[in-house]
């Protein structure tokens, strides 16, 4: 008898309110960490992709550096550097220098006007 008794109450502490309220509080404790988890793998990814995209940027600035280096290795890479920097020429050779600004100014100039130009130009004429 006192061992029905004992599984009685052993049944009723089972089946008690506080353990379904234990067992919500442990669940919801539990998709907490899986939610941070969750959401630190979309970081990651997106952090990775970004990284993968830089290596590629980086590795191609390498291939171009290299590329530099190896040309200024040579006499000839050398005075090709120096000529695009400094605008220097050898002797005897001539430079032709070409002025861009002046070129702008000639377009302007012989371009037609446009509409309310005209009708400014017509105004003023009036009076």
């Amino acid at each position: 008898m006192n061992e029905i008794r004992q599984q009685k109450k052993n049944k009723k502490k089972a089946f008690a309110p506080w353990v379904p309220a234990l067992l919500l509080i442990f669940c919801a404790l539990t998709f907490r960490g899986v939610w941070n988890i969750f959401l630190k793998n979309k970081e990651s990814t997106a952090n990775l992709s970004h990284v993968e995209n830089e290596v590629q940027t980086l590795s191609e600035r390498k291939a171009l550096l290299e590329k530099q280096v190896t040309a200024l290795r040579t006499n000839e890479g050398v005075e090709a550097e120096i000529r695009s920097r400094f605008q220097v020429s050898k002797e005897g050779e001539k430079v032709i220098i070409f002025d861009a600004e002046s070129n702008d100014t000639e377009i302007q100039a012989t371009s037609s006007p446009g509409f309310f130009e005209r009708i400014w130009i017509k105004i003023k004429g009036f009076f």
